[in-house]
Order: C-alpha cells, then sequence, then structure tokens
C-alpha cells in the first residue's frame, strides 16, 4: 500500500461548487488517503474558511487559484483556460500515475489500487479506468444513497499524443 502512495497523484480540479469542494476534503481527509492532491481552482469566488481548514489538515495537499477563467463578456468559463490550469497541475505531479478527480466524485480505493496494480502489470499501458456510477441521494449533499447506476464506460485511449488523450477524455464533459 504504501507503494501504491508513491506512485499516485489525485488532480482534483474544482470550479464554485465549494459545498462539494468541502464534502469531497472530509472524505478524503477522513479516509485518511496518502496519495498526493492537487487542487487547481479555477472558481470566481476565493474558498470559503472551512475548506480552508480541511486544507491545512493534510500536508500531501497542494493547492493552487488560477484567476481569471471567466469571461464576463461571454459569461461563460474558457475552456482553454481549464486546458492550462490541467497542464499547470500536472507538471506538478511527481509520481508515475495521476487520478483526475472532480469535487462531486468519491474516490474508490479498491478500484484505484486495482487500477495501479494493473498499470504496473502491464507496462504497455499508460492509462487505466473503469465506470462512473451516478447516484442520487436523499438530501443535497450528504444522505443515503437513493440510486446507483453506470453512466459511462471509460474509453480505451488509442492516441500517442497526450492532448489527443486528454481532449478524448474530456469531449464526454464539454459538448459544444
Amino acid at each position: 500500500n504504501n507503494q501504491m502512495n508513491k506512485n499516485l497523484t489525485i488532480c482534483l480540479f474544482i470550479l464554485d461548487r465549494h459545498d462539494f469542494t468541502l464534502r469531497f476534503l472530509r472524505y478524503y481527509n477522513k479516509l485518511k488517503l496518502q496519495y498526493p492532491l492537487i487542487i487547481g481552482d479555477g472558481s470566481k469566488n476565493h474558498l470559503n474558511s472551512r475548506i480552508k481548514d480541511e486544507i491545512k489538515k493534510n500536508s500531501n495537499i497542494k493547492y493552487f487559484k488560477f484567476l481569471n477563467e471567466y469571461d464576463k463578456k461571454k459569461k461563460e468559463y474558457n475552456q482553454n483556460k481549464f486546458y492550462h490550469r490541467i497542464l499547470f497541475c500536472l507538471k506538478k505531479v511527481k509520481t508515475k500515475y495521476v487520478k483526475f478527480i472532480s469535487d462531486d466524485d468519491f474516490i474508490i480505493k479498491y478500484s484505484t489500487e486495482k487500477c495501479i496494480n494493473y498499470l504496473e502489470k502491464n507496462k504497455s499501458f499508460d492509462g487505466a479506468g473503469g465506470s462512473i456510477l451516478d447516484y442520487t441521494i436523499d438530501k443535497k449533499y450528504y444522505g443515503k444513497i437513493d440510486n446507483m447506476k453506470t453512466v459511462y464506460e471509460i474509453k480505451n485511449f488509442k492516441s500517442k499524443n497526450v492532448e489527443e488523450k486528454l481532449n478524448e477524455l474530456y469531449s464526454n464533459w464539454f459538448h459544444s
């Protein structure tokens, strides 16, 4: 397990959903995960004190604030600046592998470790993934799970080009 912690960094990209960010950080800290966590924040607003306190609890968390991602004229976020935020955070990664995650996601330790083991045993692969589970809860941010289903199966990225792999990965989240 300690070796796995040295092999993986988690990159969390946040954007103005501070209730989800707080929930994610509480979960991360409660599980005492030792994977380094890099946060790239493109939010218009600054973090509240509760989130800052969760970040301070764990020396494995590195936080980076990015300004001016919101285009006031178009009243939307600039996708190119989001990609810049991803690349900036990737340059901070010092481990062999990286896991991208969103503030409304939960880390499934067993699945994460299974992916790392797979990559360690299959050196010709540079990525591993599974399914994204969608769920609803009986309250807004905390509560019992009402429903759970698979919504997206991660593809086998065929490109050797990192930029093309990122575009393929995020093509499911950004629609023109």
